[in-house]
């Protein structure tokens, strides 16, 4: 099966557009990709712009014409932001790239279905990215189709003669700018004059969405990586922490490439906060700002007038803009919160200790004790803090409905590991008996069980018991109190220490 390309559809994007830098050997090609480049970003990100900003004074006039040449003033002047930032963080983003394209090595030895989590991410970034860019089509080809065609269907009443006998051609231009040539003196003229004010609002609506889908195309891929690095979490299973003494056992190597990918993979959104907050916050400022002004202008146009789909399309292809930003960062947000909740299933051993409460508000006790692989000794750990008293409310929501997708999914699997309907999974440990037994109202569970929600009551703070340094090979005198005693396989009665 040919390896898929997570980013092959936002590189050709970004080639169209120019702003993908060659890297050919051959010096022809190289050159005729400059030059290409040069062409589409001086004459879309620079004439362009300079000659919407000349137009203002001739739009003022009209509150409908002010308000359209604003709109596309503002997305051009964020346009050139983003090719200004693209330039210098592009071999940033192209170290960020290469190495989000190499999850299938990462994870080659877990067992995990790699292809299906990435094809969905990648079906769900192309799927928006098409339609973004089909969009960005429209705008500028519907506008310049529509004053083309009038003029050869209706354009004889836009000519006006004058007093000394010379005609004049007064039919608008889809969009103002400033034109550097007479586009009144004639059809052909006026033709030209729309041709080149579609062509520098193509190009400038494929660069937006090359850049606005290489950082979707980012987010989707580290959703994806986030994803299988939650599933490789769980394939490992709890162990104990006998299993972390041994460098070479297979649990504690999966667990450590787990870790340092799951380190990397925060510096790479470390690293694109940096690159991407300020331009994201522009970009969401501006677009809902344009789509105000948007719906203000399809509102003012009759129902029935050619330039009415014109404007729709361009309010279609901001609000894609901004759903597929908030949407996409919905998806990061849920894929890391599920990490946290996969690492802690591994952190927890398979079957925990039972702790008394201590009398004493913190602090430890002399001596020490030996263990599987070197002896323990027993350090004071200060006072109980405040930390953890109170949760937000908001992130205890969102680890609740990651609970419930968890075990909604895992229904189809018994608590016998047989058949039948399915039941609480087993992932999350056995539950803390200080739970007690269900009460006899809900009736006995069975096989035909069905999870339908989660409450998450009684939040507490957890409390500190202990705390130990291991010292390998090594034993010292002096035991603790039973109450603390660490057992060599610990008990089946796990429970949260309170």
């Amino acid at each position: 099966m040919e390896e898929m390309k997570f980013f092959d559809l936002n590189v050709r994007i970004l080639k169209l557009s120019g702003l993908w830098v060659p890297n050919f050997s051959n010096k022809w090609k190289h050159r005729r990709t400059i030059a290409y480049n040069s062409i589409c970003i001086l004459y879309s990100m620079i004439y362009f712009t300079i000659a919407e900003l000349i137009s203002l004074k001739e739009s003022a006039a009209n509150l409908n014409d002010l308000v359209k040449n604003l709109n596309m003033l503002m997305s051009f002047l964020l346009t050139l932001i983003k090719v200004i930032v693209w330039f210098r963080y592009r071999k940033d983003i192209l170290k960020i790239i290469r190495f989000l394209e190499t999850p299938r090595n990462v994870f080659k030895d877990y067992n995990l279905n790699n292809e299906e989590i990435i094809l969905k991410e990648l079906e769900f970034k192309d799927t928006w990215t098409k339609s973004f860019f089909i969009m960005s089509t429209l705008v500028p080809l519907s506008a310049g189709i529509l004053s083309i065609t009038e003029t050869l269907t209706t354009g004889e009443k836009y000519v006006v003669f004058r007093n000394d006998s010379s005609l004049i051609y007064i039919q608008k231009l889809p969009y103002y700018s400033w034109i550097p040539f007479d586009h009144t003196s004639s059809k052909c003229a006026f033709r030209i004059a729309v041709v080149s004010q579609c062509i520098a609002l193509l190009n400038c609506g494929y660069i937006t969405v090359g850049l606005d889908m290489l950082f979707v195309a980012l987010a989707s891929s580290i959703t994806a990586h986030f994803m299988l690095t939650k599933e490789a979490f769980r394939s490992i299973g709890n162990f104990g922490s006998n299993e972390f003494d041994n460098a070479q056992n297979d649990n504690y190597i999966k667990f450590k490439n787990c870790m340092m990918h799951l380190q990397t993979l925060i510096k790479i959104c470390q690293r694109l906060e940096v690159i991407y907050s300020f331009l994201i916050l522009m970009q969401v400022l501006v677009s809902l700002v344009v789509l105000c002004t948007c719906l203000y202008l399809v509102s003012s146009i009759p129902v029935g007038v050619r330039l009415l789909g014109n404007e729709l399309a361009y309010l279609l292809a901001i609000e894609i803009q901004v759903a597929v930003y908030c949407f996409v960062g919905n998806k990061l947000t849920d894929a890391w919160v599920a990490i946290a909740m996969a690492v802690a299933v591994v952190a927890e051993p398979p079957s925990g200790y039972s702790y008394s409460r201590p009398s004493g508000g913190g602090g430890g006790y002399s001596g020490g004790l030996s263990g599987g692989g070197g002896g323990y000794q027993a350090v004071p750990f200060g006072y109980q803090t405040n930390e953890g008293a109170s949760v937000d409310p908001a992130l205890l929501e969102q680890v609740r409905q990651i609970l419930l997708k968890e075990e909604i999914s895992s229904q189809s699997i018994g608590v016998s590991g047989g058949g039948g309907g399915g039941g609480i999974s087993s992932s999350y440990g056995a539950p803390s008996p200080q739970y007690g037994v269900p009460s006899p109202q809900y009736g006995v569970p069975g096989y035909h069980a069905k999870v339908v929600g989660i409450d998450l009551e009684g939040i507490k703070q957890a409390i500190q018991v202990a705390q130990y340094n291991q010292i390998s090979h090594q034993s010292f005198g002096g035991y603790p109190s039973s109450t603390y005693g660490v057992p060599s396989r610990p008990s089946s009665t796990y429970g949260a220490p309170f």
